[in-house]
């Protein structure tokens, strides 16, 4: 086989995506849309509300649906008041941040550990000082970070630790669900996601004050009375999104089951494969795979870019994340990192996410490491047969 940027033909006649909504039942989700449309209430009704108490029951925690993730942490932070710095890691999709910003708050940058891809908890420790109002840590790819020790440095400041788990559902952390570490952990539910609205978040907290008023906050800070005491925004999901959701939630278990088989298949294709290296996940956690990503190092013969370029070509979509890392990024350029982020700078050069959903076949799958193998095998062609600017960035979305 001659690989496509060598001027052979590509592996995949069609497009291999990097994501695929995983809904259940479509069939039902159906149903509900028809009984929905018939009732009348297409927002803050009992589809909603359904979905909550699943969760809530699921979960043993409270939850609160939202508009999204995004607007999920720019409220918790909102409900908590917080005045000052918070540390959150570089290496880290851009809504991080935002929300922060949002409230007025100014970032923190601290490293990440070079093999869980997850904020690190000794950077974490060195940054804290009189300023710092929480620790911000973030789920990555599905794999949650160290919690349990961000939360000892969390209560030993005396500041809450908020998670964004937006890629955290169907992982568990020390064989806890999601919402059990820290103060407020909020959840996405977009379509590359282990459950799926088409757009929506969940809040989740043990913390039924902060429930409360975070279902105020969602309802443009109005407590029913017509006259608010609190600035809210709209911030509610929609019946629509909950009915989907409802129904992905359903399915949850068979989705993670099926993403750690793909995981699993592509681990043992590429176990043996120089320079590419796993995400780890530590002992007693569970990665939920939102994504799969390998760190493309020196020893493989090509960049992770130029891996990316051959891929396309053969009609494989991958993803850089999180390249340019947050600290970097024109918007937070003014908040420069007050320690050397180098597992940052590093990673964010050498990550690369390939396909992962749970309808892939293991066969696709095997051809893909099959023309990571063959890149591997003919890098020193690519590399001289490469001329011209590098691929441009892709401008989806997907996290």
């Amino acid at each position: 086989m001659t690989l496509a940027i060598l001027g052979g033909r590509p592996t995949f006649a069609t497009a291999v995506p990097l994501a695929r909504p995983y809904l259940g039942r479509q069939q039902r989700i159906v149903d509900d849309m028809i009984d929905m449309l018939a009732s009348g209430i297409l927002t803050d009704g009992p589809y909603t509300r359904r979905l909550e108490e699943s969760v809530s029951q699921r979960f043993h925690t409270h939850c609160v649906a939202l508009s999204s993730c995004t607007t999920g942490l720019i409220l918790a932070f909102r409900a908590l008041g917080l005045r000052g710095e918070v540390i959150l890691p570089g290496f880290t999709f851009f809504a991080s941040g935002h929300a922060l910003l949002w409230n007025g708050l100014t970032p923190v940058f601290a490293d990440c550990d070079p093999e869980t891809f997850t904020l690190n908890p000794g950077s974490v420790e060195n940054l804290i000082n009189r300023r710092t109002a929480a620790i911000l840590a973030v789920n990555v790819f599905g794999n949650p970070p160290d919690l349990p020790a961000l939360a000892r440095l969390a209560e030993r400041a005396g500041v809450p630790l908020i998670v964004d788990a937006a890629q955290a559902m169907g992982s568990r952390c020390q064989g806890r669900p999601p919402g059990h570490h820290g103060l407020i952990e909020v959840c996405s539910l977009t379509p590359s996601k282990m459950v799926c609205a088409g757009e929506g978040g969940l809040l989740l907290t043990n913390d039924p004050g902060v429930a409360r008023r975070i279902r105020v906050l969602r309802n443009y800070g109005n407590d029913g009375d017509y006259n608010p005491s609190l600035l809210g925004l709209n911030g509610r999901l929609s019946e629509l999104h909950a009915a989907v959701a409802q129904e992905s939630l359903r399915s949850l278990q068979t989705h993670v089951n099926l993403r750690q088989r793909v995981a699993a298949e592509y681990r043992k294709n590429l176990a043996d494969a120089p320079g590419i290296l796993f995400q780890t996940v530590r002992e007693g956690n569970v990665c939920g795979y939102k994504d799969f990503a390998i760190r493309v190092g020196p020893e493989f013969g090509l960049s992770r870019n130029l891996l990316s370029r051959v891929l396309s070509r053969e009609n494989i979509q991958t993803r850089r994340y999180f390249d340019p890392p947050l600290h970097r990024q024109v918007l937070y350029q003014r908040f420069r990192p007050r320690a050397p982020l180098n597992h940052t700078e590093r990673l964010s050069e050498e990550m690369l996410c390939l396909p992962i959903f749970g309808s892939l076949s293991l066969q696709t799958v095997d051809r893909i490491c099959g023309v990571i193998g063959k890149a591997r095998q003919w890098a020193s062609e690519i590399r001289a047969g490469s001329v011209g600017p590098p691929e441009s960035k892709s401008t989806a979305v997907l996290v």
